[in-house]
């Protein structure tokens, strides 16, 4: 099982966040170039999908948790913070209807672009509203780094409980 473990070891939120997404861009190209391939390369999808899956669940609770209640407590005049953002809900109903698809299976590489398509013009717009909040001097990124590692701690193992119970079914 592939996992994203990079941000974690970044302090600052902003270096967190840059690594997220270029996880999550990394894994979207991996997917791509095995989309493409020409032998059958199922398990090697499902593989990085699970990882890709595992990343975006990760992303939008820390950015629902800890970022968005951040930009809205600051009362932002601009109120970029949900403008930026990627629909939620939308993002985990598509990340649930994979979970119940195998590669292979119709839609399958049509919900992986369909993943893609949601979150990747959101990506930009985050980290904008992270450095504007930072450069403003609204918010210390050095500490909402610490929170966002602590959270990432919590909800990873998480993720790994929910893996040893799936390769034990």
């Amino acid at each position: 099982m592939m996992r994203v473990r990079g941000p974690g070891r970044a302090r600052d939120a902003l270096c967190q966040l840059q690594l997220e997404h270029d996880a999550i861009r990394r894994l979207l190209r991996d997917f791509d170039r095995l989309r493409f391939a020409e032998e059958d390369r199922s398990e090697e999808k499902a593989e990085v999908v699970d990882g890709l899956c595992d990343a975006l669940s990760l992303h939008v609770r820390i950015g629902e948790e800890i970022l968005e209640p951040l930009s809205l407590s600051l009362a932002r005049s601009d109120s970029t913070a949900f403008s930026t953002q990627c629909d939620h809900r939308q993002l985990r109903q598509l990340i649930a209807q994979l979970d119940e698809l195998e590669p292979g299976d119709p839609g399958y590489d049509e919900t992986v672009g369909d993943i893609a398509d949601c979150v990747m013009p959101c990506m930009d717009g985050e980290m904008a509203m992270l450095r504007s909040m930072a450069s403003d001097g609204f918010v210390d990124t050095q500490a909402l780094g610490e929170e966002m590692n602590a959270m990432r701690r919590v909800h990873q193992s998480d993720f790994t409980r929910v893996e040893v119970s799936r390769q034990r079914a």
